[in-house]
C-alpha cells in the first residue's frame, strides 16, 4: 500500500516549513517499503545531492550493501511501533561515506505501519575526535610504557652504579692476587683448582655488574668508527663454536654501495651479537636455523638476528628488555642478556625492535646511526708487536690501598719502574721528571685523575696516560675522561688486563 503524502511536510505553516527547512538534521519520509518521499535540503547535503533528487529513491541506495541486513532489521523493529536509535553509516552518491546518528519515528495508521520520519545528524567529527583521542590515549600508554622502562633502567643503574666503585675495587683485588697465587701453586693440581675456581667466580661476578652498567647505560663506551661487516665476519668462527652443529646457520650476503661505517664501542657491540646469538641458541633446544643479516635501513644501519625457535607470546615479548627477566630454570641466566643488549643499543644512540609469536621464531632488529665514514676506522684494538715494551718509569696514583697494592706487581713484573702514591696532590709533591705513562683513579679525593692528568701534560706533553675507574660512565664522564677521548680501563680488571693494556699505550 502506497503511503499517504506526509501534509505537515507538504503545505501547512510557513513556521513550520522553515523550520524543516533549515534544521541542521537531515529529515526524511520514507513509505512502507522504503523509498523516499520527502527530504529536507539538510538530508540532500548530507548525501552530496538535492532534496528534490532524493524523492522516490530507496533508503537502501544510501547504505553500504555490507550493512542493507542490518538496516532491514531496523525496519522491523519500526514495525513495532518502537522509535529506533541508532549509529550507522551512510553512503553520498560520490561513493564516500559518513557517520551518523539516526532516529527512526513509525508511522502507523489503523495498526498497520505505513512508512516512516527518519532524523539524520553527521557525526563524522565527533567519531573523528573519538579516534583521534583513542589513537592519543595510546600514544600516551606507550610514552608511559616507555618512561617506565627507562625508570626501570634508571632504578637499578642506579643501585648498580652507587655499589660499582667499592664492589668493583673488591673483585679487583680479588682477581688480582687470585691470578698471583695461581702461578704459585702450579705443582698442587687440588690447590690449584680451588684458586681457578675462586678466580671463575670472581670473573662471573665482574661479568654481572659490567652487563648491569651495560643495560643502564652507566657502562663506560669507547666509540670508534667501526665497519660492521668486518666485525661480523671477525666473529663468525665464535658465533659457529657456540651455536653448535644442530642448528644451520645462514648469513644474508651484504650488499652495500658504501661501507657500513657505525661510530660504537666494538667490544659493546660484539657482545650484543654474542647475546642475540645465545637467545636464539637456547630458544631452539632441538635445533633449528639461525639467520644473521646486515643492511641498510635509511640512515640507520639493520643488524638482524632470526631463529626458527619456540617464539614468545605478547607477554614475554613485553618484558624481554626487563633486567632479571627470563623464561630459562633457576640457574640457567641471570635475566640481563637483552637487558645488557637494550643498554648498549640505547648507548649507541640506536634501537632494537622484536617480532615474534609463539611457534614462529623470534627476530631480532638492531637499528644503528649509520656514519659517513669520515675519519679512521678501526675494529681491532692496536696489534701487538709481540714483544716485550721496553721497561718505562710509570706513575700510579690509586687511593685504594689493595688496589694499588696489585697494580703496582702487575707493572712491576713486566718490567716496569713504578711511583705509586695514594692522591693527585701526592702526586704533584714527587718528582715527575722520568714519568712517561700516568695510570691513575679517575675518581678521588680533593682532586680528580682528570685534573692531575691535566696539570702534568702541561709540564710533559709528551706523556702518555691511563685512567682507571670502577664507577658509572655519568661519573666518569663529569670528570672529563670520556671527553679527553683517553685511555680507558674499566675497573674490576686482572693484572693481564692492565698489563695489557699498557703494552698497547707504551707501543701505540
Amino acid at each position: 500500500m502506497a503511503m499517504k503524502p506526509f501534509e505537515p511536510l507538504r503545505g501547512g505553516d510557513a513556521v513550520y516549513r522553515w523550520v524543516m527547512e533549515t534544521a541542521n538534521t537531515g529529515i526524511w519520509a520514507i513509505d512502507a517499503v522504503g523509498r523516499i518521499t520527502f527530504a529536507n535540503a539538510r538530508m540532500g547535503q548530507l548525501l552530496g545531492t538535492t532534496a528534490e533528487e532524493l524523492i522516490g529513491r530507496s533508503v537502501l541506495d544510501f547504505i553500504d550493501p555490507a550493512l542493507h541486513g542490518e538496516m532491514r532489521m531496523r525496519y522491523e523493529v519500526l514495525r513495532t511501533g518502537t522509535t529506533l536509535v541508532a549509529e550507522t553509516t551512510y553512503r553520498r552518491v560520490d561513493g564516500t561515506h559518513f557517520s551518523a546518528l539516526l532516529e527512526s519515528t513509525p508511522i502507523v495508521e489503523n495498526g498497520e505501519l505505513v512508512g516512516g520520519i527518519g532524523g539524520v545528524i553527521d557525526i563524522t567529527h565527533w567519531k573523528n575526535a573519538e579516534v583521534g583521542q583513542r589513537e592519543s590515549q595510546a600514544r600516551v600508554e606507550a610514552v608511559e610504557a616507555q618512561l617506565r622502562q627507562a625508570q626501570k633502567m634508571e632504578a637499578v643503574g642506579r643501585l648498580a652504579g652507587g655499589i660499582a666503585h667499592d664492589f668493583n675495587n673488591m673483585l679487583l683485588v680479588i682477581l688480582g692476587y687470585g691470578e698471583s697465587l695461581l702461578e704459585r701453586v702450579q705443582s698442587d693440581p687440588d690447590a690449584r683448582e680451588d684458586v681457578e675456581a675462586v678466580l671463575e667466580a670472581g670473573r662471573r661476578a665482574a661479568e654481572l655488574t659490567r652487563s648491569l652498567l651495560m643495560f643502564s647505560r652507566r657502562h663506560v663506551m669507547q666509540p670508534k668508527l667501526v665497519d660492521l661487516s668486518e666485525l661480523v665476519d671477525r666473529m663468525k668462527k665464535m658465533i659457529d663454536r657456540i651455536v653448535g652443529e644442530d642448528i644451520e646457520i645462514a648469513y644474508v650476503p651484504y650488499t652495500f654501495t658504501d661501507p657500513p661505517i657505525a661510530n660504537i664501542d666494538p667490544s659493546g657491540f660484539e657482545q650484543v651479537i654474542m647475546n642475540l646469538v645465545v637467545n636464539a641458541r637456547d630458544a631452539m633446544p632441538t635445533g633449528g636455523k639461525l639467520t644473521i643479516g646486515l643492511s641498510d635501513a635509511g640512515p640507520r644501519l639493520a643488524l638482524t638476528v632470526r631463529d626458527t625457535g619456540m617464539g614468545m607470546d605478547a607477554a614475554t615479548k613485553a618484558r624481554a628488555f626487563d633486567p632479571f627477566f627470563t623464561t630459562k630454570e633457576q640457574g640457567k641466566g641471570t635475566g640481563l642478556g637483552l637487558s645488557t643488549v637494550y643498554g648498549i643499543v640505547e648507548q649507541a644512540g640506536g634501537t632494537i625492535v622484536v617480532e615474534s609469536t609463539p611457534g614462529s621464531g623470534a627476530l631480532f632488529e638492531v637499528l644503528i646511526p649509520r656514519h659517513d665514514g669520515k675519519g679512521p676506522t678501526t675494529s681491532l684494538p692496536p696489534a701487538s708487536t709481540g714483544r716485550k715494551p721496553a721497561a718505562a718509569t710509570i706513575l700510579l696514583v690509586e687511593d685504594e690501598e689493595q688496589v694499588r697494592a696489585v697494580a703496582r706487581r702487575a707493572l712491576e713484573r713486566q718490567g716496569h719502574k713504578v711511583i705509586a702514591v695514594r692522591s693527585a696532590i701526592e702526586a704533584l709533591g714527587i718528582d715527575r721528571r722520568d714519568v712517561e705513562l700516568l695510570v691513575t683513579d679517575v675518581i678521588m679525593p680533593h682532586m680528580s685523575g682528570a685534573e692531575l692528568a691535566r696539570r702534568l701534560l702541561e709540564e710533559r706533553p709528551d706523556m702518555k696516560v691511563l685512567f682507571m675507574s670502577g664507577y658509572a660512565d655519568d661519573n666518569v664522564s663529569s670528570h672529563g675522561v670520556i671527553a679527553a677521548g683517553a685511555s680507558y680501563l674499566q675497573k674490576p680488571f686482572s693484572p693481564r688486563d692492565l698489563a695489557r693494556k699498557v703494552r698497547e699505550i707504551l707501543e701505540s
